[in-house]
């Protein structure tokens, strides 16, 4: 590599991170979008505190080798692999599984979702019941918002 002093370096690039979102890290990974990329977890366990070992580089390297073989080894389907050529198997020093980094913003997307589905009932009831208080005579002090698609009246 030609280095801005005029010199050239040999570069040893190494994968440390690889940052993406969640269906495109499970297409890295080589697993299908309800498994976990980093772990062994039952797709079903999602979320729960569990202890789960975490995947095997060697193995899943070794399990997708066999499958584009012809072969049908049992580990293909109970860690929910997909036949991938996988761009990182040979590159040095590369553990794809400990390099994933977290989703963050579609765990918290999905989890806000889940609290306003399970909480949704009970604030439409709130809000109708605000109305009913808002716009009775027993409340002549109180100011109504009307909320429409372009904001507050």
């Amino acid at each position: 590599m030609d280095c801005a002093n005029g010199f050239i370096h040999t570069v040893y690039p190494i994968l440390t991170a690889y940052i993406a979102d969640y269906p495109e890290q499970c297409l890295v990974i080589c697993c299908k979008e309800s498994a976990c990329p980093c772990c062994l977890v039952n797709p079903k366990e999602h979320g729960a505190c569990l202890f789960s070992v975490l995947q095997d580089q060697d193995m899943v390297l070794r399990v997708l080798e066999e499958k584009a073989q012809g072969e049908n080894p049992a580990e293909f389907k109970a860690h929910s692999l997909h036949t991938i050529n996988p761009f990182w198997k040979d590159l040095p020093h590369c553990d794809i599984f400990s390099g994933i980094t977290p989703d963050l913003l579609h765990q918290l997307h999905k989890g806000v979702f889940k609290i306003i589905l399970s909480v949704g009932p009970q604030l439409q009831c709130m809000a109708v019941k605000m109305r009913l208080i808002v716009s009775s005579e027993q409340c002549p002090h109180t100011q109504a918002f009307v909320i429409s698609r372009r904001g507050f009246h």
